[in-house]
């Protein structure tokens, strides 16, 4: 609200009642005018100073803000103003305005800015109690500090820094402010600083810094099973990785017969692979099922503890596929008799490197009827379809070194089945390589590519890899004979369930593919190539020349 100080300008601004005549309607225009529009004092001591208006045609009157009437006075004597001002004790400049207003709407409002200096200053200072303050995450109360000033007349304000308006508030109250903080919703810690700014330039400001704890989440346990059960085949794999997530608190993980608390451990169960990251609260346990050799499904629990009596166990129940007594879906014997010559197989040979003594080199073969197409999806992956045999034999003949013309044939012989416990404990590899040998078939999740040797009956479905009967060889010869470029296969096979495989098949290996990439002899890095024959010629067949 602003008080209204108006005077009536006497005669010479009574609007000249004389109005000279002028223009066109004989009227002279209206003229507002002063002689100054700034005025500056000194902070004491000052004396009046003086603005004169000269208004022609119009009336006028001042107007000051109640905060400029507070410390400004104005005496008006015809069109002289004296303006005065209070001494400033402040440690703080001060402005205030005086505006010369117009009766007349169309001349514009005069204004005069008066400034007057602060007062002297001296050896002023002020001192924070405390300089530092802490706040817990979460809930935490208020807290005060102290301002203490050299001089009563010396203000301050305080603040926090922009960064930090949205989580720190201040309330100034006398000789204190108090400072609250926003909950935090992080977890980490978090700082700025409360910024006291004197009233004067002359005096430095000063900081209270100010942290916050990060919020203290509650103690608890999850793991990345949402069903709460952990499957297996029957067959013993590589396991399965469960993720747990640990917030303040430790964590252990065994296996259990019972479901509600830690009991005697699964004998087929095997919890290995712990990790534990203590700064994220990350970490993972492996979990293998033995293979199971009975004939009925079983099962048992893995309980994952905390150390905090407040947090439930999680129990995952582990259920593990009955066993298979056979692989094979025949239902009697088999012989092969739509395997002729005319066919393109697949063949791959993996030769030996130079200076490698293992005794064999290891073939894959695929051998397939006439009625069976043979394509590729986009991955690369082999497709099959159509009607008839195919059949898949992994051998190891003898010694094989690799030859720069990728010249090979496969020895004649007879090649014997090996039996599972003839192989390592996953059955990819014989755990003695002996040449004219044969890898037995077990248990596969993708047909194209079996594990081991498998006879297939492609029938011929509506889309491809579509089987009848199937059967992993698991016992019996293959003999080989080659005349020129054709070869002879004798079977004399069976699978699992003791079912006989038997038939005569002659075709070509035309489709033949080399797997190998040289490596140097481990045993002299620096001349891998010290196996090779003084001419420098690979002898293709053999044991390593003395």
């Amino acid at each position: 609200m602003k008080k209204i100080l108006t005077v009536l300008a006497l005669a010479a601004a009574v609007m000249t009642t004389a109005c000279e005549k002028g223009g066109e309607d004989g009227t002279k225009e209206p003229v507002l005018n002063i002689s100054t529009s700034e005025l500056k004092f000194e902070a004491s001591g000052n004396a009046s100073q003086s603005v004169t208006v000269t208004a022609e045609n119009v009336g006028w009157e001042i107007s000051m803000s109640q905060e400029s009437q507070a410390w400004i006075t104005v005496t008006v004597d015809g069109n002289t103003l004296t303006v005065s001002v209070a001494d400033n004790d402040k440690f703080e400049a001060r402005n205030g305005s005086i505006a010369v207003v117009p009766d007349n709407s169309e001349v514009d409002t005069k204004r005069i800015s008066v400034s007057q200096a602060a007062a002297e200053a001296g050896d002023l200072s002020f001192t924070l109690t405390p300089t530092t303050l802490t706040f817990d995450g979460e809930g935490a109360p208020a807290q005060e500090v102290t301002v203490t000033v050299s001089d009563e007349k010396l203000t301050w304000t305080a603040a926090p820094e922009d960064a930090a308006k949205e989580w720190i508030t201040v309330t100034a109250d006398g000789d204190k402010f108090t400072v609250t903080v926003a909950d935090n919703p992080e977890t980490t810690d978090r700082s700025a600083n409360v910024i006291v700014t004197p009233g004067t330039e002359s005096v430095k400001a000063k900081a209270v810094h100010v942290t916050q704890k990060g919020r203290i989440l509650p103690p608890s346990l999850t793991v990345d099973c949402e069903s709460g059960e952990i499957n297996f085949g029957y067959k013993k794999g590589f396991g399965q990785n469960i993720f747990v997530t640990a917030v303040n608190v430790d964590w252990n993980v065994v296996s259990s017969v019972t479901a509600d608390e830690p009991g005697e451990e699964v004998a087929w169960l095997t919890v290995s692979d712990i990790v534990k990251d203590e700064e994220t609260g990350l970490g993972s346990f492996l979990v293998i099922a033995e293979t199971n050799t009975e004939l009925e499904e079983r099962s048992g629990y893995v309980i994952v503890s905390a150390d905090n009596p407040d947090v439930p166990n999680i129990t995952l129940k582990v259920i593990q596929e009955a066993g298979k007594e056979f692989l094979t879906t025949l239902e009697g014997d088999v012989e092969i008799t739509d395997m002729t010559s005319g066919v393109q197989n697949d063949a791959w040979i993996a030769p030996n490197q130079t200076w490698m003594d293992r005794a064999a080199a290891t073939w894959d073969i695929n051998l397939y009827a006439q009625g069976v197409t043979v394509s590729k999806e986009w991955t690369g992956m082999l497709q099959y379809g159509g009607v008839g045999t195919r059949l898949v034999m992994k051998l190891w003949s003898e010694r094989i070194v690799y030859n720069d013309d990728a010249d090979y044939t496969l020895p004649d012989g007879t090649y014997r089945v090996l039996g599972l416990d003839e192989m390592d404990e996953y059955g990819t590899a014989p755990i003695t390589y002996e040449p004219f040998t044969m890898m037995p078939g077990y248990e596969t999740n993708n047909l194209s590519y079996p594990s081991g040797s498998w006879y297939m009956d492609i029938i011929g479905g509506e889309t491809l890899n579509e089987y009848g009967g199937m059967a992993p060889i698991r016992s019996g010869t293959v003999t080989v004979t080659r005349n020129g470029d054709e070869y002879t296969f004798v079977l004399d096979l069976k699978d699992d369930a003791d079912f006989s495989i038997t038939g005569t098949c002659v075709t070509k290996l035309d489709n033949l593919s080399v797997n190998f990439y040289e490596q140097p002899d481990p045993n002299d890095p620096e001349n891998p190539d010290e196996g090779d024959d003084e001419e420098g010629e690979l002898p293709p067949f053999g044991p390593p020349s003395e």
